[in-house]
């Protein structure tokens, strides 16, 4: 684990010493494998990078990142001494895993008009795994990745973006623990210009980032969702008719909600 931390790379004998070491009958404890940044580097490699992998590599990091996931481990306070290892649940989260990795590897070796057509296609499959909490932070950095990579296809048809919004949206409700980081993302896209696309496509591509914040504010998280939009409209981050968009859209939804 120290040279992959050091190096910041799944270095593939560490990888495999890792693996099997998990898989004995007497496992280190879990704690070694939730390093943040060695979840970053299992996350990423399955979920949002288009790096081709070995099967044998997507079985390794679905194991150790699913592992990390879902095992509990009893200890004793006093002695610090591990008393049990539940690891019944790590099988079956894992098949999910590896069903949401290859669909997100697919969709990110895609572009054109293609993304939406086989992206519907996915998407029941891809949402059905997402209340596995270690699939929907995969496919949160996997979005975040998509959204900054896939502009252009984006601004050529804005189609080609829904399929990840509905994606967001899923997020948002399946995931409570992910909701500040998915404001925190919504708005850094909010806030930044598009160098390149066309006023009327960036428009429209603003209008739907709007759709997914009043989604997540439809989902509880209220005054932070209401205060990101208000500083960013002090701070001249956001057109005013965007802030008019996104008024006009809770004000829809509040009475949608009454009705």
């Amino acid at each position: 684990m120290r040279i992959i931390l050091k190096e910041q790379d799944l270095i593939p004998d560490a990888v495999l010493l890792l693996e099997e070491a998990y898989k004995g009958d007497a496992p280190p404890p879990v704690a070694l494998l939730r390093q943040p940044i060695f979840i970053a580097l299992l996350a990423d490699a399955l979920f949002a990078s288009s790096d081709r992998l070995l099967t044998e590599q997507l079985e390794q990091y679905a194991y150790l990142y699913t592992y990390a996931a879902v095992v509990v481990e009893e200890i004793e306070p006093t002695t610090e001494r591990r008393i049990s290892c539940i690891r019944t649940e790590v099988d079956e989260a894992k098949r999910e895993v590896l069903e949401a990795s290859r669909i997100c590897r697919q969709w990110n070796n895609m572009s054109g008009s293609g993304i939406s057509l086989r992206a519907f296609r996915d998407l029941p499959s891809l949402l059905r795994c997402l209340s596995c909490r270690p699939v929907s932070l995969g496919v949160f950095r996997f979005v975040r990745v998509v959204f900054h990579t896939k502009r252009v296809d984006f601004e050529l048809n804005m189609d080609t973006m829904k399929p990840y919004c509905i994606v967001v949206n899923e997020l948002a409700e399946v995931n409570e623990y992910l909701r500040p980081a998915l404001l925190a993302f919504i708005t850094e896209l909010l806030a930044s210009s598009v160098e390149g696309m066309e006023d009327l496509s960036q428009l429209e591509y603003k209008r739907m980032l709007v759709g997914l914040l009043v989604h997540l504010l439809s989902c509880g998280h209220v005054l932070p969702v209401i205060n990101t939009m208000h500083r960013l409209f002090l701070r001249n981050r956001v057109d005013v008719s965007i802030v008019r968009h996104f008024v006009t859209e809770v004000r829809d939804m509040f009475f949608d909600f009454i009705l």
